[in-house]
């Protein structure tokens, strides 16, 4: 039984704060994917610091809930009920707003595969070789996200207390093992980094953490202290980073770059609501404008990926003129 403070339900500003820094991790790769900085895993690295707040969040509540139904005896089928009608508040008008602004201005290819994103399977379309999915490709991991809310609560509120924490270790396996069976059988690139079962080890590992934070933060806390071992997770996804992205081999080291990316992740959001940051890192990540810039990373992250279209075509559209030594003059003319 958990305790009277477990059950209230906590709130972490850093959280938003490092969503902040997961929604610039994606920007820096999607905006300068063409300068030094660009050839380093930041939009990896800032989709699975998501995925990893995504799995300890959901995680949180689903627990919490089940503990709540359990001490007021009450059935499991209206907190899942209301789980989902949150998240579809939360999520699908803003989406599906986007999505039918992007059909009235039909952008390429949208009608091609309006079906894809109305259904959030665009993770399963770009999987397809030679296939042209435009500014679109950003969307695959919201795609991942409402997929496994599907299923992932029914884990939570209906399996045994008992294997809850067993099931979430058999998410991370899954998760490794689907990329490498994948890998193995020749499959395309883009299936390992966007199905669904390719990315539980990052669910797993955010999910775990709230367990233990909720069952047993002691033992999180001891997890959390063993600073070799986090380094050495440092060290094993900066080396596959530079057989990747230096020597050529680019598909395979998806393999394990997502664990050991969620790994860390695992221990910067765990040092997190732990109360582990002091001082400067601590006011960083409770700026109140980084905090506002991550409670709205979800808009962000949507829209991100028109943005440098629709500035090249106002290029195209305006001409600018510079004349010669100090009299700069800007002249917008219409072509």
């Amino acid at each position: 039984m958990v305790t009277k403070e477990i059950q209230n339900k906590e709130y972490y500003i850093q959280l938003d704060g490092l969503r902040f820094f997961a929604i610039l991790s994606v920007l820096i790769c999607h905006w300068i994917s063409y300068s030094a900085i660009g050839l380093l895993p930041f939009g990896s690295f800032g989709v699975n610091l998501f995925f990893v707040l995504s799995g300890y969040l959901i995680t949180n509540i689903l627990l919490l809930s089940r503990s709540e139904n359990e001490l007021h005896q009450r059935k499991h089928w209206i907190s899942l009920k209301q789980f989902y009608i949150r998240r579809i508040l939360r999520i699908f008008p803003i989406y599906y707003l986007l999505i039918f602004l992007v059909i009235i201005l039909n952008l390429l290819p949208t009608k091609e595969i309006s079906w894809w994103l109305l259904t959030y399977g665009i993770n399963y379309y770009i999987a397809i070789p030679h296939i042209n999915y435009g500014n679109f490709g950003h969307l695959w991991s919201l795609g991942v996200e409402e997929q496994f809310y599907i299923f992932y609560p029914f884990l939570i509120f209906f399996l045994p207390k008992k294997y809850i924490y067993k099931s979430l270790w058999i998410l991370i396996i899954a998760g490794i093992l689907s990329r490498l069976i994948l890998y193995l059988s020749g499959a395309y690139y883009n299936s390992l980094y966007s199905w669904l079962p390719c990315c539980l080890d990052a669910f797993g590992m955010g999910a775990l953490m709230a367990y233990l934070s909720i069952y047993d933060k002691a033992k999180l806390i001891n997890i959390l202290a063993k600073n070799k071992f986090w380094f050495l997770c440092l060290f094993g996804f900066a080396i596959i980073t530079i057989i990747a992205r230096y020597l050529g081999a680019f598909e395979g080291r998806t393999i394990l770059e997502r664990t050991f990316s969620s790994a860390i992740c695992f221990w910067i959001i765990g040092l997190s609501i732990t109360g582990a940051y002091k001082g400067r890192f601590k006011e960083l990540l409770e700026n109140s404008k980084i905090v506002f810039l991550g409670r709205i990373s979800y808009s962000l992250y949507l829209f991100h990926n028109f943005v440098p279209n629709l500035l090249s075509g106002l290029c195209n559209y305006f001409h600018i003129i510079i004349p010669y030594k100090n009299h700069s003059v800007l002249v917008l003319t219409p072509f």
